[in-house]
């Protein structure tokens, strides 16, 4: 059994996420972080608009503080969003990974390292097979196998 290279190529594309999944979910970590620097920086705002609206006696200056204090509660609400969206991004990684390690892992040991090294850790061929004593053509072939045996089990789990 052979597959096309479309398909071939697919499953290259998703090993690249699984490989990268952790550097993903450092980076959604990141962005959350930053979303809730802006968030307590945004309550300070709105701290200082509320006791700017209790001093303000005149209306039209009153009604500007409450315009203000209402679209920093937009921006919050924005920003708790955002949140979420990165929360759910890292869900959605975690389980694609998941799913992958599981058919990884039912590899043979060269097999997994081969996959390992090129996709999590970002090897050149030349090096997996200097690594793997193997010459580059049979690492390849051996990666092509994997990702034709990941084509027929991925499809209906993943894609």
């Amino acid at each position: 059994m052979s597959i096309d290279s479309k398909d071939a190529q697919k499953i290259r594309v998703l090993l690249d996420k699984w490989g990268s999944t952790l550097y993903f979910v450092k980076m959604k970590e990141r962005e959350i972080a930053w979303f809730n620097e802006m968030k307590t920086a945004l309550y300070d705002v709105i701290g200082a608009h509320t006791m700017s609206e209790d001093i303000v006696t005149h209306s039209s200056t009153s009604s500007g503080v409450e315009r203000a204090v209402e679209q920093v509660e937009e921006r919050l609400y924005e920003y708790h969003r955002a949140i979420q969206a990165c929360h759910d991004a890292i869900i959605n990684a975690m389980r694609m990974k998941n799913v992958i390690d599981e058919f990884v892992d039912e590899f043979d040991s060269d097999t997994r390292d081969i996959l390992r090294m090129r996709y999590v850790d970002r090897h050149q061929w030349a090096f997996i097979a200097l690594k793997m004593s193997y010459d580059e053509r049979t690492v390849r072939r051996k990666e092509s196998a994997a990702v034709e045996k990941l084509s027929v089990n991925v499809r209906w789990n993943v894609l």
